[in-house]
């Protein structure tokens, strides 16, 4: 059983991290990469996700050998971040490594190491998403590696641009929700799912059972507004049902596997916009807009889904 507090906790170490994944093939050959679009799908259950590259000559084992493992390495890895991430085929030469599930090299003394089951794929254009749940993991007060600019060390943030005028900022966060939310607004449309139905997958995925009352309070404070019929159609079309005592809803396995992909679609536009950038950039990018929310909502308000407008 996986416990939701640590795991969040363990998942915090990824701020501006290095990630290495591994797995062993069907044909008992281990195989690893670095991967710098590691995320969070859903704490119940726990789901992770990350990409890769179809032209890479390790996808058919990830997608094949059933398990991997995603490995979140600490500042004296340095050698690990270069070593996974050659073209010359000697990731694991004189490595030492541990064994984890499905036979899945692990590599030691990293920061967090989550081992997961490949629970779902998605076709993410020249990249293939891997979605794995997560059914073990262990995380060490070790600090992260961090990659800055090409270089292995600290992140800080450049001088403002004074040239932007009054308004700018939510001018900008406007075009960027809408042209980020197209794809997802698309998987939507063919669900026959509502933004608000979609603020209720995210929010069970997050945490469940919820209360209809429970769910009402966080998705008007993300700018909508949830009525019995959206939870009423949700429940008829079989992507939520009543919990064992029928004071609150969580969802079934099509809701999970609905939530799983629409997350996956947005993790593709998202991988697909900021390719351009560095990790640690991006990374930035988040704490800042994530203080910003902070500075003007509630503190027990829960994050906004991908894709949803808060």
């Amino acid at each position: 059983m996986i416990d939701q507090r640590e795991f969040r906790r363990a998942l915090g170490s990824f701020a501006t991290g290095v990630t290495v994944v591994t797995a062993r093939g069907p044909d008992g050959v281990d195989v690893g990469v670095t991967a710098n679009s590691f995320n969070s799908v859903s704490l119940d259950p726990p789901l992770v996700l990350w990409s890769l590259n179809k032209a890479s000559s390790s996808l058919s084992a990830f997608l094949e050998g059933g398990h991997f493992a995603v490995h979140i390495l600490s500042a004296d890895q340095k050698d690990f971040s270069a070593r996974f991430g050659s073209r010359n085929g000697v990731r694991f030469a004189d490595l030492e490594v541990d064994r984890g599930v499905g036979g899945v090299p692990l590599l030691r003394d990293c920061t967090t190491r989550f081992q997961c089951r490949l629970a779902f794929c998605y076709d993410g254009g020249d990249h293939q998403i891997l979605v794995g749940e997560v059914v073990e993991f262990a995380h060490q007060d070790r600090p992260p590696l961090v990659y800055h600019g090409g270089r292995f060390g600290h992140v800080h943030a450049e001088s403002p641009d004074e040239s932007r005028g009054p308004g700018e900022l939510l001018r900008l966060i406007s075009r960027v929700y809408h042209r980020l939310n197209a794809d997802t607004q698309r998987e939507l449309a063919d669900n026959a799912l509502t933004p608000e139905s979609y603020w209720v997958l995210h929010l069970l995925g997050v945490r469940s059972p919820q209360t209809p009352d429970a769910l009402k309070g966080k998705v008007v404070r993300g700018g909508r507004r949830l009525t019995d019929f959206h939870l009423e159609a949700l429940r008829a079309d079989d992507f939520i049902r009543h919990d064992a005592s029928g004071e609150g809803f969580e969802l079934t396995a099509r809701g999970r596997e609905t939530m799983v992909r629409l997350a996956a679609v947005h993790a593709a536009s998202e991988e697909g916009a900021l390719a351009g950038f560095d990790r640690s950039e991006v990374a930035l990018l988040k704490q800042f807009l994530e203080r910003l929310f902070r500075s003007i909502e509630q503190p027990d308000v829960i994050n906004a889904p991908a894709g949803s407008e808060a």
